[in-house]
């Protein structure tokens, strides 16, 4: 058996995080460690990784210190960020990592800054790139901003992720009253067609190693639970732009919907999409390539994709036991 690669996957209580240490099984199979964080104790990735540990949140200032501290205690090869929230503390203290001897998969802090504002998103690439038309409400130029991106709107904010906080707009009475409950606002065009999550990876030069397409034919309360894996040129070659305009390290996903046949970006994550398995099913395993790139290991020359996978996905239990909970699996620094 050769060297035992260790990697930290961070919210490992969630779809991204535990479907990350599904890819890495995969990926490694038994040449591999993996080490589950997450803040909370009941998180299902704690009972598929090979150690848990408890970690204080993102915002807390305990985190970043106790990140390294696990790193440094179990030897940690690559760090596998998978919740928005970590991503900044982490970017922001890579060299800390690294002193340790752990490489944090991470894109640069301009790049996560223009991803997680939405209108510093659209003001980047909207001459660029076509993207969902935006504007910055408030209750003096409501009106003004809702004849820029036309009725019906999408009332959020600028900085959330998920469905949280988020109002359709259909006439400017509803923009009143909704915008009130919205701190930072932004309103964004309705867009009513097709939708698609884009996966795409860049190696640790940016350099953009694959993209690939998936339709969302089935969503359930914001989870995709039925996708497909297409070979969309518009998509694939838009992917390689955002790469080019913006720097990218590591896995990132972008999420479109079409007006009239033609795609617009309606947001941009930089870390793996919640749905990543489902490239991973069409022959793509986004995490396993990010690893091996930040190792120094062989990664295929041209990583393709089984064009017309369709990934019905469901939600499966894992039943612990009384001795496990007492088995002391989990632990804190």
């Amino acid at each position: 058996m050769g060297k035992i690669v260790k990697v930290l996957v961070t919210g490992v209580g969630m779809g991204i995080g535990y479907g990350a240490i599904k890819a890495l099984r995969r990926e490694f199979g038994n040449s591999i460690k993996i080490v589950g964080v997450d803040a909370k104790k009941l998180s299902v990735g704690f009972y598929m990784a090979n150690k848990s540990y408890v970690v204080p949140l993102a915002n807390k200032p305990s985190y970043v210190p106790t990140m390294i501290e696990i790193c440094k205690k179990e030897r940690i090869d690559v760090v596998l960020p998978c919740t928005d929230h970590e991503l900044l503390p982490l970017a922001m203290s890579m060299e800390d990592f690294e002193r340790v001897g752990s490489k944090v998969i991470v894109s640069p802090l301009d790049t996560i800054n223009t991803c997680r504002d939405k209108w510093l998103t659209y003001t980047t690439l909207h001459n660029k790139l076509p993207i969902v038309r935006s504007a910055l409400p408030n209750n003096d130029n409501l009106e003004k901003a809702l004849q820029f991106v036309h009725l019906p709107a999408i009332l959020k904010p600028r900085g959330g992720h998920g469905s949280k906080n988020i109002y359709k707009i259909n006439s400017l009475d509803d923009a009143y009253n909704f915008i009130k409950y919205i701190p930072n606002p932004v309103i964004q065009a309705w867009i009513d067609g097709r939708e698609y999550t884009v996966d795409c990876l860049a190696d640790k030069e940016g350099k953009i190693l694959c993209v690939v397409p998936r339709v969302r034919i089935e969503t359930i309360a914001g989870f995709s639970s039925v996708g497909m894996a297409v070979r969309n040129d518009k998509l694939i070659r838009m992917g390689k732009e955002l790469g080019r305009l913006l720097k990218f390290v590591g896995p990132f996903n972008f999420q479109v919907r079409e007006r009239d046949g033609e795609p617009h970006i309606i947001e941009i994550n930089p870390r793996l999409a919640g749905s990543a398995n489902i490239s991973l099913e069409a022959g793509v395993n986004l995490a396993g390539i990010t690893v091996r790139n930040a190792l120094n290991m062989d990664i295929p020359d041209r990583i393709d994709f089984k064009d017309g996978i369709i990934v019905l996905r469901y939600i499966e239990n894992i039943v612990i036991t009384k001795d496990e909970q007492m088995a002391g699996k989990i632990y804190e620094i």
